[in-house]
């Protein structure tokens, strides 16, 4: 009852008119700065994404260029979806045998969860790094068969001129190069 009677005070009223317009002006004011920060973090995070997504096609791109750099990525992988595995069997492992250790099962637990938490990340960065190799792989395929075709047609049609001759079709292997990054990576 109280309240209503408070409510009712035309004090009440005319304060909660005044402070109605002195927020509105506020968050009027406020919201194209707010709009800025949050376009700041959009961009940075777009501006991140891309960084991402060059270095991405940079190590593939690399890795294409030389075949044992595609089979130490292999390796690695492999590596660590070992270290996955055992890093999960062993959190197993010690999430059974948590209850029977009296003085640190909550401490047992999170060690077995924490395991468990690493074991996903070097997971994910084996599927990341497999996919790269695959891609390398895929790409060097392709360069190797676009580089044969192109020197078997340079080899026929320009047999009678010099060493110092320019392929005319070393431009034509870029641009089916770079299509080919554009469609798969």
């Amino acid at each position: 009852m109280e309240i209503l009677n408070l409510i009712k005070e035309p004090v009440f009223l005319v304060t909660s008119t005044g402070m109605s317009i002195l927020i509105s002006v506020a968050a009027n004011l406020l919201t194209p700065k707010i709009y800025q920060l949050l376009s700041f973090f959009s961009s940075s995070l777009k501006t991140k994404q891309t960084e991402k997504k060059r270095a991405y096609v940079s190590k593939v791109i690399l890795a294409a260029s030389d075949e044992n750099k595609v089979i130490n990525i292999k390796l690695d992988v492999s590596y660590a979806l070992l270290k996955s595995l055992v890093m999960i069997v062993f959190s197993l492992f010690l999430l059974s045998v948590s209850p029977y250790i009296y003085f640190a099962e909550y401490v047992a637990i999170f060690i077995s969860l924490s395991l468990v938490t690493y074991a996903l990340s070097l997971f994910n960065s084996a599927q990341v790094n497999y996919r790269i190799a695959t891609l390398a792989t895929l790409r060097a395929e392709k360069m190797a068969s676009l580089r044969a075709e192109l020197n078997a047609a340079s080899r026929s049609e320009y047999e009678h001129y010099d060493n110092d001759y320019v392929d005319p079709q070393e431009e034509m292997y870029i641009e089916y190069l770079a299509e080919w990054d554009k469609k798969h990576l």
